[in-house]
């Protein structure tokens, strides 16, 4: 019986184009206006969504790397939408994703995670 050898094949590389493709969505959707109805903060969350579903699918990056990404990809994403025609800001933008009213907390955060790395 002929088994495909599951270290070969397209699906067995998606490391290698798994992250190309995580940035080819995000540009994409980033790219498409705002759809009506949806806040501007609304929308850069459902794009972040998108990407990090590409993100964990593909298993291009770790998962604790990817959890630092979505704190990166929400940062930027919210900080660099509008509202009323400003900019957000991305310390306003780590306010409205995280949830904190610091952001002390990443700095533990952070040293946590580097300590684990070891």
């Amino acid at each position: 019986m002929n088994q495909a050898d599951p270290k070969k094949g397209f699906l067995a590389k998606r490391h290698i184009w798994g992250l190309p493709l995580v940035f080819i969505v995000l540009i994409g959707l980033l790219m498409l206006p705002v759809p009506t109805g949806l806040s501007p903060q609304g929308y850069m969350l459902l794009v972040v969504l998108a990407f990090m579903l590409v993100v964990w699918v593909t298993e291009c990056v770790s998962y604790p790397a990817s959890s630092i990404l979505l704190i990166v990809a929400l940062t930027l994403t919210l900080g660099f939408s509008s509202d009323k025609g400003q900019l957000i800001g991305t310390a306003k933008g780590l306010t409205m994703a995280l949830g904190f009213s610091s952001a002390a907390w990443i700095l533990v955060t952070a040293a946590l995670f580097i300590s684990r790395c070891n």
